[in-house]
């Protein structure tokens, strides 16, 4: 027989009418086939299945006595099942006959797992056993059969993993419950759960929940009624459960059969979910996914009130340093720290976030006027110009901050972040510590410099950049010192891109890192290329960007050196006083380390920096770069004096000096009475492509 056609008879019998789906018993169920007068089973046997007559007919008889015929759609057998697994009575085939076998084990599985057939089977075993017991031959081996059924049963309640409850519906006293109930609830005994009424069990979030819960039961409207509660324990504590309830039918009043699943493990992993889902596992703050949501409906208030919602974005300043200088552990406290700060700078209507890293944005709700996001911004500042006491070291956290308001800049969560992120890096710009407000021009500045972030990816990989190098002559012999290496870049449309508008965006895309690797390969090339040419090249100075200080930046230089066979003053190396403070220590330690080498480098731009003097005497460079600004109007009093403060301090220290951007014979004769040593610009040379570098060495 089919699967189809298995599952219409099992539907047919009546405690499993009231399942919606009987396939599970089909087809984990095997079935048996049956000659003619062929026997099933006989009395007194051992067994332990129960048995659905799928077709043909069978009948059931005791001591040569007939008792009952089982046709299509019958069980017969459970007895078995319910005592010590003796048969009760014979059964043999009256004609062809093909049985379902169900074994002990499906049996249990089957009730303790689908709660709905227990009221119905009950109704179903208690009519044939009132049928059968009629034949049987004394009132004794009656009561023992009921009492076997009942132990049986209790002992299959009782090893269920849910808890059942049977209670009436008036009072809703417990009139019996089974083990795991008493276990789950902490009673020591049946005794003391039956005093209780299931209303003092079951915590309803609502007054008079169980009334209303069981009308429909006792109203005969629904046959199973299912609801979350929680239940108390004898404790007093309380844990989540699923409940449900049916009409178990009896003389008045009717009893309510409850059967309850402990839902205690499902809440804690749906609440773990829900935390890693929308908070912050370090902060515990809302993370982006909770902040868009909040954010969206704080927008919805806003429009039907007619306010307006500003949204923050923070990024702090000096998180970097704090982490590499502390460690992880102290930087992960540092931000637990600020987070409760921020906390407290807001009203119980807003909502601060964290985006992860060093990110945070703050939502303020149903504002009048756009300055109250400002003088936030100034209360933010004040309170964290107090210091944070991480493991006895004193910190200052600073911020920069961009504020995007709803609905003049934007109409929904995504757009206001992306424009008040935009704003916050035009206030890092102003060198931090600053807010800034979003401006519809930011929109375009950001869209260009994405346009030509891609142009520039571009660029390197059609390998459109080009090392020029601008000689370096001595101010007295006016012979050529050196060389500096400049990148260039013209497009493919034949543009000259400006560096000073290309250089920037490759140092926020850490483009520069890649670039300027590829720099220190072009030009150890290049020199080697001369070599070949049998010239005698002077050292050729190459820009480092602070960014390449994260990496291995001596190895990279060592490796070039050894793989074009130069010496290693064929190049010096040129880094900006930013970068030495940005990270001092890591800077004097790689140059020391190139000193040791031979390798000669030098301070570019010198005199535009801030607190380098104090750290001048512990720099190993070779020579200091006078920044062109001072040389360029070198009429003003206070640029000559400068100029000369440097020179007679790179003297003192015994440094060189180099002049950036002399253009005219008046510069380079203060230079030259002021005892520079070298010097730079367009009054000698401009920068020159490699092909005409060798021509100009020759010449000079």
């Amino acid at each position: 027989m089919d699967l189809d056609e298995k599952i219409k008879v099992l539907q047919t019998i009546d405690f499993l009418k009231v399942l919606p789906d009987c396939s599970w018993l089909a087809k984990e169920c095997g079935e048996i086939e049956l000659g003619v007068d062929e026997i099933l089973f006989e009395d007194r046997e051992l067994g332990k299945s129960m048995y659905v007559v799928l077709s043909g007919e069978v009948v059931v008889y005791k001591k040569d006595r007939e008792i009952a015929r089982g046709s299509v759609g019958e069980f017969i057998g459970e007895m078995a099942l319910l005592e010590s697994h003796k048969r009760s009575a014979s059964i043999k085939a009256l004609k062809e006959t093909v049985l379902m076998e169900i074994t002990e084990n499906q049996f249990n599985d089957f009730l303790t797992t689908n709660s709905q057939t227990l009221i119905s089977l009950l109704r179903t075993l208690s009519q044939r056993s009132r049928n059968d017991l009629d034949i049987i031959e004394t009132d004794y081996q009656k009561l023992l059969e009921q009492q076997k059924f009942a132990d049986r049963l209790q002992k299959i309640l009782n090893d269920a993993s849910n808890e059942i409850y049977v209670f009436d519906s008036t009072k809703f006293e417990i009139e019996d419950a089974n083990t795991t109930a008493c276990k789950n609830l902490g009673y020591v005994s049946r005794d003391n759960l039956k005093r209780l009424s299931y209303s003092d069990v079951a915590q309803l979030a609502w007054t008079d929940g169980l009334i209303e819960l069981v009308e429909p039961l006792t109203s005969g409207e629904k046959s199973l009624v299912i609801f979350e509660a929680c239940h108390k324990r004898e404790d007093g504590s309380i844990y989540p459960v699923e409940v449900k309830m049916q009409l178990l039918e009896s003389k008045a009043p009717n009893l309510i059969l409850a059967i309850v699943e402990d839902k205690t493990d499902q809440k804690t992993m749906e609440t773990k979910i829900n935390q890693m889902a929308f908070y912050d596992d370090l902060t515990g703050l809302p993370n982006r996914n909770l902040l868009i949501d909040r954010f969206e409906l704080l927008i919805a208030q806003a429009q039907r009130r007619g306010k307006k919602v500003a949204a923050l974005f923070l990024d702090l300043d000096n998180f970097k340093s704090v982490n590499d200088s502390l460690g992880h552990q102290v930087g992960d406290q540092y931000l637990k720290n600020i987070a409760q700060r921020l906390r407290n700078c807001l009203r119980k209507e807003d909502t601060v976030g964290r985006l992860g890293g060093d990110e945070f944005v703050l939502l303020l709700a149903n504002l009048d006027q756009e300055d109250e996001a400002a003088k936030l911004s100034e209360k933010i500042f004040q309170q964290f110009s107090q210091s944070f006491d991480l493991v006895g070291n004193e910190i200052f956290a600073c911020f920069s901050i961009g504020i995007s308001f709803f609905p003049n800049d934007g109409g929904d969560a995504e757009t206001l972040l992306k424009h008040s992120d935009m704003a916050m890096y035009g206030a890092k710009k102003k060198g931090g510590n600053h807010y800034q407000i979003f401006t519809p021009e930011m929109n375009l500045q950001v869209t260009h410099r994405m346009k030509m972030e891609q142009k520039l990816r571009k660029a390197i990989e059609k390998k459109e950049l080009e090392v020029f190098y601008q000689p370096k002559v001595d101010l007295k012999t006016n012979e050529l010192t050196g060389l500096e290496a400049l990148l260039r870049w013209r497009d493919s449309d034949g543009n000259v891109i400006s560096p000073g508008e290309f250089i920037p965006l490759a140092e926020e895309s850490r483009l520069i890192v890649s670039i300027g690797e590829w720099i220190i390969e072009t030009v150890c090339e290049q020199i080697s290329e001369w070599k070949k040419e049998e010239l005698s090249p002077v050292p050729v100075a190459i820009n480092i960007s602070g960014r390449q200080f994260d990496q291995n930046i001596f190895r990279i230089v060592m490796d070039n050196l050894s793989r074009c066979q130069l010496e290693p003053r064929s190049i010096e190396l040129e880094i900006t006083e930013t970068t030495i403070m940005k990270d001092t220590e890591t800077v004097i330690k790689v140059l020391r380390q190139l000193k040791e080498a031979g390798v000669h480098s030098a301070i570019d731009d010198f005199g535009t920096g801030y607190s380098s003097l104090n750290y001048l005497k512990f720099l190993p460079v070779n020579t200091l770069k006078i920044d062109q600004t001072f040389i360029r109007d070198i009429t003003d009093q206070n640029n000559k004096a400068i100029t000369q403060t440097i020179i007679a301090m790179s003297q003192f220290f015994g440094l060189k000096t180099v002049a950036e951007g002399v253009e005219n014979q008046a510069q380079r004769d203060f230079l030259l009475e002021s005892k520079c040593d070298q010097f730079q610009g367009y009054l000698f040379s401009k920068p020159l492509p490699s092909s005409e570098v060798s021509k100009f060495i020759k010449k000079n």
